[in-house]
């Protein structure tokens, strides 16, 4: 497969610029989310919201899996309380999750109903898979909505019932703001999914986009819970995206991976560090 393509043209930079335009738009919607989580409990600005989201994008950068996106929301909202900044966090970020593995289940069952050459993944695994997965969502969306269920079990543990009494609040969020921060999830989704496919389109790749869908669905949904040694999880995505495509996709796959990578992780990142670094100083001051 001929690797080579230009990257001095009109053509590219207005897909690289396309790209970096839709990191802003996904991490403003991650900021929609975290407001409406967190506005119950106290009054932020979107632009604060914003602020701590791309902190918390760096601090989240030098954690395992990136999971400490929370430790630079608290650094940003030093003065709001810590633990339901964690808790709000954890829960947009269960929202997430949820939307990432619904569409690992439409993924899957489309790779058994549509003709394709796509994933190099067998019918009898994806028939194994669909049904864990199930039970996952499921699973997921009770204690999305209904958490009082799992702080009632985890009152039996002494070490958490102080933290556990602060978290109960978050079942007091009612059922219309939780809704809205899921659509505001599949939004984020599907920027991952028009990154990908403006890449597909600028390589001139023959992949439909009912294929296309199949394939992003599965890479992020196996990916999420594949852990990461690596900062920012690079390579992780990637390695899988070859091992996930076929001879249509080729080595392609992990360069698409990577320069998603490089915007969504490293490109927010870096505005993320220049935000706790100046920003946030001259507020101090």
């Amino acid at each position: 497969m001929n690797l080579e393509f230009s990257t001095n043209t009109i053509e590219f930079y207005t897909i690289i610029l396309l790209l970096v335009f839709l990191q802003f738009v996904n991490w403003i919607l991650e900021a929609f989310k975290f407001r409406v989580l967190y506005q119950p409990y106290e009054s932020i600005t979107i632009k604060s919201s914003i602020y701590s989201v791309y902190i918390g994008n760096f601090t989240s950068f030098f954690t395992p899996d990136r999971m400490g996106s929370f430790i630079g929301r608290i650094l940003y909202l030093k003065n709001s309380s810590k633990l339901m900044i964690t808790a709000v966090t954890a829960l947009g970020n269960l929202a997430q999750l949820i939307i990432t593995i619904l569409f690992m289940i439409i993924g899957s069952i489309l790779y058994l109903l549509i003709d394709h050459d796509l994933v190099v993944l067998s019918k009898e695994l994806m028939l194994t898979i669909i049904p864990v997965y199930l039970l996952i969502f499921n699973l997921l969306i009770v204690i999305y909505f209904k958490p009082n269920l799992t702080f009632k079990y985890m009152h039996k543990w002494n070490l958490l019932k102080s933290y556990i009494s602060r978290l109960e609040s978050l079942d007091k969020l009612s059922v219309k703001t939780k809704v809205l921060v899921l659509v505001l999830a599949i939004f984020r989704y599907i920027i991952f999914y028009l990154q990908f496919y403006l890449l597909i389109k600028y390589l001139n790749i023959n992949i439909s986009g009912i294929e296309l869908l199949v394939f992003v669905g599965l890479l992020y949904g196996i990916i999420t819970f594949v852990p990461s040694p690596f900062m920012g999880n690079i390579g992780t995505r990637e390695a899988l995206s070859i091992y996930l495509a076929s001879s249509i996709l080729g080595l392609y796959a992990p360069i698409i991976s990577f320069i998603i990578w490089l915007i969504n992780v490293a490109l927010s990142t870096l505005i993320g560090g220049c935000i706790y670094s100046f920003v946030t100083r001259k507020e101090v001051k």
